[in-house]
């Protein structure tokens, strides 16, 4: 049985204490999607309860810490300490707010630069997957790694995108590439849960378009202390600014990238 440290038992009770209110509330969402009004304030109210448990519970703990959460300015902290908390209270907002039950909350802790440990809770399975810089990744209490699969027509993957704009139309041209080429294509819509299912095995990879930056820099220890790869994909002539990030296990990732290398070096009238 895996042993966690007091960093990942603070991060890990934080994540859990936030995960009451939102399981609560979301038992809710289904009976308001008839309302006239919708569920968007009662959503708001939710996640804004939720930011608010974990800014406490996690200043709390760690009194010198700074704050970075998905959405707001930073909040630094005490420049002698040089360290801070990535937080994304609550990642896969639209499945919550339209009771798809997919959603999950992210938290790492950053010391002087380097991100050192990495949580991403899924509170309606309570599922824990957490990793600690050169320790190995985790889920719960069992090892996590990532798959040895490496054929690419034998691959489950997952893409996501921003759903708007270029980031839509990325996806789109990622999907039609992708999609006759391996076993099949998901999208959950909510990123930190793909990483957590490559860490496991349970996705091949994932291929996600500006994606957050406080969960891929949460999901990359995890998914690197599980066997695994996570870069951008910077020799994809089609990427957007925000870039396409690619997690992986190391063979799936080569054979990808060579797939989509290949589609662009592809004449005109190939």
């Amino acid at each position: 049985m895996a042993t966690r440290s007091a960093l990942i038992n603070v991060m890990a009770g934080a994540a859990v204490r936030a995960a009451r209110g939102l399981n609560r509330d979301f038992g809710e969402v289904a009976n308001l999607q008839a309302s006239e009004k919708g569920s968007d304030t009662f959503v708001a109210a939710s996640v804004k309860r939720a930011r608010e448990v974990l800014a406490r519970e996690l200043g709390k703990a760690r009194r010198g810490y700074g704050y970075v959460e998905q959405g707001f300015p930073a909040q630094p902290g005490d420049p002698d300490v040089r360290a801070e908390w990535l937080v994304a209270p609550l990642d896969g907002l639209d499945n919550f707010r339209h009771g798809v039950p997919a959603f999950a909350t992210a938290i790492g802790a950053r010391e002087r630069g380097v991100v050192t440990a990495a949580v991403i809770y899924d509170p309606l399975r309570d599922e824990l997957f957490w990793a600690e810089r050169g320790t190995g990744g985790y889920v719960n209490h069992q090892r996590s790694r990532v798959s040895v699969r490496n054929r690419l027509d034998a691959a489950l993957i997952a893409i996501e995108d921003a759903a708007e704009g270029v980031e839509a139309a990325r996806y789109v041209a990622l999907h039609t590439v992708l999609s006759p080429r391996v076993a099949a294509v998901r999208k959950f819509g909510a990123p930190a849960l793909d990483l957590a299912y490559v860490a496991t095995g349970r996705l091949d990879a994932m291929l996600a378009i500006a994606m957050a930056k406080e969960v891929a820099d949460v999901g990359l220890l995890l998914v690197q202390e599980s066997g695994g790869m996570m870069s951008q994909l910077e020799d994809d002539e089609d990427a957007n600014s925000a870039g396409t990030m690619l997690a992986a296990n190391t063979r799936i990732e080569a054979a990808l990238r060579k797939c989509l290398r290949q589609k662009h070096q592809r004449s005109p009238a190939a």
